[in-house]
C-alpha cells in the first residue's frame, strides 16, 4: 500500500492539506504528519496477458498513466 504525507503543523497559514484527492477513510495522523492514500485517475496505455493452460497459470501486465 502506498501513502502520501504532509506535515500537519497547525501554526502554518494557510493550513497544509493533501495535494491529491484522498481515499475516504484513509487519513491518519502520526508524529506530526498526516498520511493518506491518494485517489488516482488513470488511463490504460498497454496490457499483455499470457496463458499456460497445462500449468493453469495466467500472467498479466498493465501499464497505466495518470491523467
Amino acid at each position: 500500500m502506498a501513502e502520501l504525507a504532509y506535515a500537519n503543523d497547525s501554526g502554518m497559514s494557510p493550513a497544509p492539506t493533501a495535494k491529491r484527492a484522498v481515499v475516504s477513510g484513509s487519513e491518519r495522523d502520526e508524529d506530526g504528519f498526516t498520511f493518506y492514500r491518494p485517489q488516482l485517475t488513470m488511463m490504460v496505455m498497454t496490457y499483455n496477458t499470457s496463458t499456460d493452460e497445462w500449468g493453469a497459470v495466467i500472467q498479466w501486465e498493465i501499464e497505466l498513466e495518470e491523467i
